[in-house]
């Protein structure tokens, strides 16, 4: 057979593999990608972004759909409904970012867990991606002024809220924060053509998502992805084990302008006057923290973030509930052969947040907590 068939035929397969591969990939992100979460976000004046009330959508999600409903207060639910401003149980108000929206169905996700184990509460889920103590605040304000009473707030204390406070959010002179009006986006050539691949190459992603898992099983921590940058040693989760970007570089890449202590400072500052504020109210409050895959990859299970917290914790919350240490007690479970495994079983992979598994483990030790207090 000349040399010339045979390089065409080949080529003609590859092509065919190619087309077929795309058309696969459509199918799975029309399948997986009805709906559109941009349809249920919105800007808003004093908390720079939420969500619109009683709206229902889907959440797209790295490779699956996830159902999306808002109450009449803009805050993620279980289904559209409104609330009461006067419970007729003991509410509870869980504060977050990303993680505490959750990236998952509400029955998986962290606070849907809490709400079915603590079925004595009313719980609001006032969570969304990027969230943090200005913010916490500003929810706080902004739903006592409204006349909507709660006898508990849970805020998880994210690593990414020192950065957001460096170099994102900033108070306005009339009240609430503001901040950039998008994310910028410093990902790299190779990183965006390896998001292409995951969203339209559905059978190519799968092999070399596949050689990646077994990389990162194997201690290769070097994973990047569009969104969410260097999974295991970016900015956004470096500031308590090594030295970062103080002022030199911009949000997402740096702490500018602030820089890390000052953007910690101010942390601490907000949750003072949260604490302030509740207390005035006869509201408790409670606190919650737990590592991004970088402290289980390069911190401790003593990490800064940890330490900080629990100090500030001691005169200001009724209690607090750390998820380290079940998060390294899974880190320690894997072989010597294996020393990232951890990854796959706690986090949704090429991603910070925590997967099925994960949630479930940061909110049983919530919801064992509760129940110790109730004894």
């Amino acid at each position: 057979m000349p040399r010339w068939l045979t390089v065409t035929r080949l080529l003609i397969g590859l092509l065919a593999a190619l087309v077929v591969d795309m058309a696969w990939g459509a199918y799975h992100y029309g399948l997986n990608h009805a709906g559109d979460l941009e349809h249920c976000r919105a800007f808003h004046p004093t908390r720079h972004h939420g969500f619109k009330p009683n709206c229902t959508s889907m959440d797209r999600h790295f490779g699956r759909g996830v159902p999306f409903t808002t109450n009449n207060l803009g805050l993620r639910d279980q289904a559209v409904r409104s609330v009461a401003a006067i419970p007729d149980r003991p509410r509870l108000l869980i504060l977050g970012d990303g993680q505490t929206q959750g990236p998952s169905p509400w029955d998986q996700s962290v606070v849907g867990r809490i709400a079915h184990g603590l079925p004595f509460y009313e719980v609001l889920n006032g969570g969304a991606a990027s969230y943090a103590p200005s913010v916490y605040l500003q929810i706080v304000n902004d739903l006592t002024s409204a006349g909507y009473e709660f006898d508990e707030v849970l805020v998880f204390m994210d690593v990414s809220d020192v950065q957001d406070e460096a170099a994102f959010y900033h108070d306005r002179p009339a009240g609430g924060v503001t901040g950039p009006a998008r994310w910028a986006d410093d990902a790299q050539w190779y990183v965006r053509l390896r998001d292409v691949v995951r969203r339209h190459l559905r059978g190519t992603n799968y092999l070399v998502e596949r050689l990646e898992m077994a990389l990162v099983s194997a201690g290769g921590f070097h994973l990047q992805t569009v969104g969410c940058g260097a999974i295991f040693d970016g900015a956004r989760s470096a500031w308590p084990y090594r030295k970062i970007h103080e002022t030199g570089l911009k949000f997402p890449a740096g702490y500018a302008p602030l820089g890390e202590e000052a953007g910690l400072a101010k942390a601490v500052r907000k949750m003072d006057r949260l604490s302030a504020q509740l207390r005035s109210r006869h509201i408790s409050l409670s606190l919650a923290v737990y590592p991004w895959p970088a402290q289980l990859a390069y911190d401790d299970r003593a990490s800064r973030h940890l330490k900080i917290w629990r100090e500030w914790c001691n005169t200001h919350c009724v209690r607090f509930i750390s998820a380290y240490g079940a998060m390294f007690a899974e880190k320690d479970r894997c072989s010597e052969w294996l020393p990232g495994c951890w990854y796959r079983r706690l986090f949704i992979f090429g991603d910070t947040h925590y997967n099925d598994m994960g949630a479930s483990l940061i909110a049983d030790g919530v919801i064992k907590a509760f129940h110790e207090a109730a004894e």
